[in-house]
């Protein structure tokens, strides 16, 4: 899922086949749950997408080193752009808008500390990306984060901007990040267990959150007060529920929404595989098993009966006490 900057489009693909071969890029307006536009539909293998300042243009960035540039709202795609260089580059890296409206490409690498113009080819900014550091990630959209021994950097690829927080993260795991504030999430050392490190970059402080490793960090809010995780619990119930509904994981996958000051658990929604917050924190948007996609207020408009029971009960029970909620909720729901 990629947002724009405002938090009203979100742009998501999703493989028509088996073979995830065939992807469609669809573009969704969260407030109402409609379709705005179908970008692409065909092969590929997308590795990012940007949203311009304003919401004009949408682009992307293929595995096969192409960029796709399209107009907004209309889905018009106006300008692919491909060059012979790129044909080299490593292809995990990103595409992202200069405050000004250029479109800026990251690469050759992970580690060039190069942004190029992607019209002119230029140089748009360089700075020392290599450093001390021995783990690089570039997942999260507009940044590029490293570790070394004794610190942990991020640069803002749109204008190169570094924030350094001192604290050793040579085994940085990046699984998150919030705001402009930039909330990372990373895990210190590989062999300690049960706790996540949230790194404010704009203060340079560091909370610590207690959690099962056996669960995914999926997301942050934007305000870095809620972590968002995915996990599959099995009961007898959900194996029975999912060998005779034959739609393994139905009930057994879930997202559980956590406070990162207290390590309490918010909210869990049953039945749901991925989830991600706009850029506004007022929306949290969820895929479920079965593909389909939802976009929730946030707060969860859900009971506080089925929130409290729902970690304590077993799969089948929350299932089915997750299937009354959705009706009761304030949901707005959408359908790929």
């Amino acid at each position: 899922m990629f947002f724009s900057a405002d938090g009203a489009l979100v742009a998501i693909c999703q493989p028509k086949d088996r073979d995830h071969q065939q992807r469609q890029l669809r573009l969704w307006r969260i407030a109402t749950g409609e379709p705005v536009a179908l970008l692409h539909d065909g092969p590929g293998q997308l590795e990012c997408v940007a949203f311009s300042p304003d919401a004009s243009t949408v682009a992307a960035w293929w595995h096969d080193r192409r960029i796709d540039v399209w107009d907004l709202p209309s889905g018009r795609l106006s300008a692919t752009h491909r060059r012979p260089q790129w044909k080299e580059w490593y292809p995990h890296v990103q595409v992202v808008y200069a405050s000004d409206g250029r479109l800026l490409l990251y690469g050759p690498e992970t580690t060039s500390g190069k942004t190029w113009d992607v019209a002119t080819g230029a140089v748009a900014a360089a700075w020392d990306a290599q450093r001390d550091c021995n783990r690089w990630t570039t997942r999260v959209p507009g940044y590029l984060i490293a570790g070394s021994d004794a610190r942990i950097y991020i640069w803002r690829l749109a204008d190169g901007r570094l924030t350094e927080i001192p604290e050793g993260g040579n085994n940085v795991l990046v699984r998150a990040a919030a705001g402009d504030g930039l909330i990372v999430v990373h895990r210190p050392r590989l062999g300690e267990k049960g706790l996540l490190h949230f790194c404010d970059t704009a203060s340079g402080q560091t909370r610590v959150l207690p959690f099962d490793l056996n669960h995914e960090l999926l997301d942050v809010s934007p305000t870095g007060d809620v972590a968002a995780f995915g996990l599959q619990q099995t009961d007898p119930l959900s194996s029975w529920l999912e060998h005779w509904t034959r739609r393994p994981g139905a009930q057994s996958k879930r997202v559980r929404f956590v406070a990162v000051g207290t390590g309490a658990t918010v909210a869990t929604l049953v039945g749901a595989s991925r989830a991600r917050f706009a850029p506004d924190g007022r929306t949290v948007v969820v895929t479920s098993v079965s593909g389909e996609l939802r976009a929730y207020d946030w707060p969860l408009r859900q009971p506080l009966l089925w929130i409290a029971l729902a970690g304590l009960a077993g799969g089948g029970v929350g299932w089915l006490l997750a299937a009354a909620a959705r009706r009761l909720g304030r949901r707005r729901a959408t359908s790929a």
